[in-house]
């Protein structure tokens, strides 16, 4: 059966009607990429929904209108009304979407402001915690350090005084006969052996 003039004008502009649709729907996606950060793994995905949805649109739209047949005034009626759509009413709808997106965004941000305040200030104290903390277990390590060489210390001290003093019995002379070894030690002591 054959279509009339006037019934493919009407086709006609309702693939342009269609086009349009399919560029509202399209500006959905692209509403969601201005209002999130989204990675181009999403974007892909997003963009391979539209298509898969536009083409199964197309054709239900080609079944119910033209029995299934592909015709190129269809096609560039679809075309046509997406690209208008697109330019004009397209281009007017992101905008005002960019404007009240970041209008939310303010709003959100000005609501946010006291929550990040008091995170910064709990994430201040954490740290002036933290680092209180490094320099107890610094203190109590170097302290234990200090006592475990001073003990050390004090022990090589006691030893060089016993040495003297053994050395020393005799008569304050530290070579004599009883003081022989306790005179090696304190001499071994002083030259660093």
């Amino acid at each position: 059966m054959g279509i009339t003039i006037a019934g493919q004008t009407a086709v006609f502009l309702q693939s342009l009607l269609l086009g349009a649709v399919l560029g509202c729907f399209y500006d959905l996606f692209r509403i969601t990429r201005i209002a999130f950060l989204m990675p181009a793994l999403l974007v892909l995905i997003e963009d391979l929904l539209f298509f898969l949805f536009s083409s199964i649109a197309l054709f239900g739209f080609l079944l119910e209108n033209n029995d299934g047949q592909i015709r190129w005034f269809i096609l560039l009626g679809v075309v046509l009304g997406w690209t208008v759509y697109y330019f004009t009413a397209g281009s007017l709808v992101m905008k005002c979407s960019a404007r009240i997106i970041a209008g939310v965004r303010a709003v959100l941000a000005f609501l946010w402001r006291p929550f990040a305040w008091a995170g910064d200030r709990s994430a201040r104290v954490a740290r002036r915690l933290e680092k209180r903390g490094r320099n107890t277990i610094f203190r109590v390590k170097t302290g234990l350090k200090s006592h475990m060489v001073m003990m050390y210390n004090m022990k090589n001290k006691e030893e060089s005084r016993k040495n003297l003093s053994i050395g020393g019995q005799n008569g304050g002379s530290p070579g004599g006969a009883g003081n022989r070894r306790g005179f090696l030690r304190f001499s071994s002591y002083r030259k660093g052996r």
